[in-house]
């Protein structure tokens, strides 16, 4: 089977998500240049050209929908998280007066 590049990484702590996110979906990756960046981050991360992911190219769109998907859960996660922690309105143009 042929694999394709699925995505570039800044960071391996990135690429890392990345791959529990598609681990999660059942879909296989292989990183490459996980090390390097580790080893080299200290100098930015396009110092050597990041994490690379690949993933079967038969899996591109299964894999593509699946960071997708993840991350619009997260975001949503996030979003309702930050609204639970908000202080009430009233209270927030109590303190602006």
């Amino acid at each position: 089977m042929e694999t394709v590049l699925l995505t570039n990484c800044g960071t391996s702590f990135e690429a890392d998500v990345i791959k529990s996110v598609l681990d999660g979906a059942g879909i296989p990756c292989m990183i490459v240049d996980h090390k390097h960046v580790a080893m080299w981050s200290f100098q930015g991360p396009d110092t050597i050209g990041g994490v690379r992911i690949y993933v079967f190219e038969s899996m591109l769109e299964e894999a593509r929908k699946a960071l997708e998907t993840s991350h619009d859960a997260a975001s949503e996660a996030a979003f309702e998280k930050a609204a639970e922690e908000a202080p009430p309105l009233e209270h927030m143009e109590e303190d602006e007066e």
